[in-house]
């Protein structure tokens, strides 16, 4: 028997795992779908309020932010109050922030419908994990965490091309109203299908706790986002030390707590600590993809945007058949082997970005997209199991949350890493008489370079953890 155990809920027999997993399906590909369908419109947005890109990007930005720093709160509330209520809540805030933002009249108000909404969704991170871990304590967690996976490359997939549909062919206000009818259908059979929930409400709150860590993964955050923009130095720099000065001091008061936000003690189980390291270096070095992708192909290759995309498309076609077959891997064989190859394909595939030229042949593309893909779908489903299986039944929630925090910290850093390491190679390179490739290549294949470099660390430390295969009986 794992550590998860059935506590969230009133009675174990209650739970309905196959419902409940598509419960978990819609709200993470709902989560997904937001952010495809909403960055498409950002022109349109900024012409339609007379804004420019500084004030436009806080759409995206406040939705990050708010999803980043509440992350682990929510995920401690889901111990505490059960996963029914976090759930409930996520959605009634998503339907209401998408009325609002379809509504906006101006910049500002659709800021901040985007930072209710971005609450919404951290809800429902925090809650997704925590439910099939739940429901599936043991057989299956690995294949319904492969499911749940390949609901997020759909949703990725699916929003861009749904925005743009929308825009073109209704209008701006569209793109937000699309989410509510599947937000509210999904709220009224949630309601009907989650059993109520005992948590652990006679436990406390770490109020001192979590606001400590909303301002740290506040000010992380945005030091890297100006990082990425400004390069070191100015407020990236402030920002970062005074980030990793409020790390410490957060360790200091969780330490004293007697029921933290943060339980240090968690960490001392190997797969736990592991696994989210892990996450949080493999989310860097994937950054390769969501971030130098599209330059490498528009600006070095020569690729049209729309041909560009396409060929994007590849790697999360390639995510969804492989993220069902890693969970399945994971319960039958265990989790170390399937993310510890994922991590090796990865870090392949971004060791092949590194040689894009000016030229390469499409197919070259075409097979390290692919094995990108690939790597990326065996990895999650095992990693995400290894680290849930090894959590204490009354902390199932803090731990998912913890993961999701890692994920999304691990894609801002990475960018801005990339970014950072990009320009500047770039610019060195520009003052070399007679490079041997052009700077923008060089430089590219620096940044892709350095992220290969963080996915190997993380191989390494994958293959280190402690193999768990999940009972099938």
């Amino acid at each position: 028997m794992t550590a998860i155990a059935s506590t969230q809920f009133t009675h174990s027999a209650a739970i309905r795992p196959r419902a409940t997993l598509a419960l978990v399906i819609l709200a993470t590909a709902l989560s997904s779908l937001e952010v495809g369908l909403v960055n498409v419109a950002l022109p349109t947005l900024a012409a339609t309020f007379g804004v420019g890109l500084v004030t436009i990007q806080w759409v995206v930005l406040a939705y990050q932010l708010a999803i980043v720093s509440t992350l682990v709160l929510f995920g401690r509330l889901v111990d505490l109050f059960g996963g029914r209520r976090l759930y409930l809540s996520g959605m009634a805030a998503i339907a209401t922030a998408s009325l609002l933002a379809t509504a906006s009249q101006s910049a500002l108000w659709l800021i901040l419908a985007r930072g209710l909404l971005g609450l919404g969704a951290a809800m429902l991170l925090s809650t997704g994990q925590a439910l099939v871990a739940t429901a599936y304590p043991d057989a299956g967690r690995g294949r319904a965490l492969g499911v749940m996976h390949m609901a997020v490359a759909g949703g990725l997939m699916a929003g861009p091309a749904i925005g743009g549909l929308l825009l073109a062919t209704i209008g701006w206000r569209a793109v937000f109203l699309a989410p509510v009818p599947l937000a509210l259908g999904t709220f009224f059979w949630a309601w009907k299908i989650l059993p109520r929930g005992i948590g652990q409400r006679h436990m406390p709150l770490d109020y001192a706790g979590a606001l400590l860590v909303f301002i740290v993964v506040l000010t992380a955050v945005l030091g890297m986002t100006q990082l990425a923009r400004h390069g070191w130095g100015g407020r990236a720099a402030v920002l970062i030390f005074l980030a990793m000065s409020l790390s410490l001091l957060l360790v200091v008061v969780e330490r004293r707590r007697p029921a933290p936000l943060i339980d240090l003690s968690l960490l001392a189980h190997w797969n736990i600590s592991a696994g989210v390291v892990v996450a949080f270096l493999t989310f860097i070095a994937l950054a390769s993809n969501m971030f130098l992708i599209p330059f490498a192909l528009q600006d070095l290759m020569g690729y049209p945007a729309a041909p560009a995309g396409l060929l994007m498309m590849t790697a999360p076609l390639a995510i969804l058949p492989t993220a069902l077959l890693s969970g399945i891997l994971a319960d039958r064989i265990g989790n170390r082997l399937p993310a510890t190859a994922g991590l090796v394909l990865i870090v392949g595939a971004i060791v092949g970005m590194s040689q894009f030229r000016t030229g390469t042949a499409i197919w070259f593309v075409l097979a390290v997209l692919i094995l990108y893909g690939v790597g990326a779908g065996l990895f999650q489903a095992p990693n995400n199991s290894a680290v849930l299986g090894a959590a204490p039944a009354d902390r199932v929630g803090t731990i998912s949350g913890m993961l999701a925090l890692s994920r999304n910290l691990g894609q801002i850093t990475g960018i801005a890493l990339a970014s950072t390491v990009w320009t500047w190679r770039q610019a060195h390179y520009e003052q070399i008489t007679s490079p041997p490739l052009s700077p923008l290549a060089l430089g590219l294949r620096d940044g892709f370079l350095v992220l290969a470099g963080f996915g190997a660390v993380a191989m390494v430390i994958s293959m280190m953890k402690r193999n768990q295969k999940e009972r099938t009986s």
